[in-house]
């Protein structure tokens, strides 16, 4: 989710615009948007040098190229951006509304199916755990301090009555493994508005 952002012009970094392609969206999408994007040209992978002098007859016809993409969806008023391989880049990291797919997930998982946590604990020293379980289960079975630690991912299944299935992945950014005319059908962002304080409680 993105804040700040009047037009989609605005939610794009400076030092990333030139050079990048716009489209319109087609009105059969039923989506208010914008999309994005940036060719880049095959060329010989960097690690080619290292390998190439222990290659007989040296390395020919290893190139890459990766294609970027950047999906902008307004709906209800807010703006949404869905990233494609680098997309991520082509955004301006002020207009990030910050921790937002967190809060999603931890409002839409299903509290008693939760499959996996990523934690941090600030102490002398910072300590990064992953705790995974073999089924689903309730938050106490992962053995978290809710006074220290701090959740930084979380991976779990969502509700039937969310309209997702299968167990879902979530970052500090959203995963949501639907296709484009999905995330207009089920209404997700509705889901996370609905759920979510944009705002965090003061103290």
């Amino acid at each position: 989710m993105l804040r700040d952002v009047e037009a989609f012009d605005d939610a794009i970094d400076d030092d990333a615009s030139a050079g990048l392609e716009t489209s319109k969206l087609t009105e059969s999408s039923g989506l208010v948007g914008r999309f994005y994007s940036r060719k880049n040209f095959p060329s010989t992978p960097s690690w080619a040098k290292y390998v190439e002098p222990a290659v007989e007859g040296g390395i020919h016809g290893v190139q890459s190229a990766s294609a970027s993409g950047l999906l902008l969806l307004t709906v209800d008023g807010h703006t949404f951006a869905l990233t494609f391989g680098y997309g991520r880049s082509f955004l301006d990291r002020a207009k990030i509304e910050r921790r937002f797919g967190l809060k999603v997930a931890l409002n839409l998982i299903d509290e008693k199916q939760i499959r996996s946590l990523d934690t941090k604990l600030f102490d002398e020293t910072v300590v990064s755990r992953n705790t995974k379980t073999r089924r689903t289960a309730e938050l106490p079975a992962f053995g978290v301090d809710i006074l220290r630690d701090i959740v930084r991912a979380v991976t779990g299944v969502a509700p039937p009555s969310s309209g997702y299935k299968g167990v879902l992945p979530f970052f500090s950014r959203l995963t949501l493994m639907q296709t484009v005319r999905d995330l207009n059908r089920l209404g997700f962002t509705k889901i996370a508005l609905a759920r979510v304080p944009l705002e965090e409680p003061s103290t």
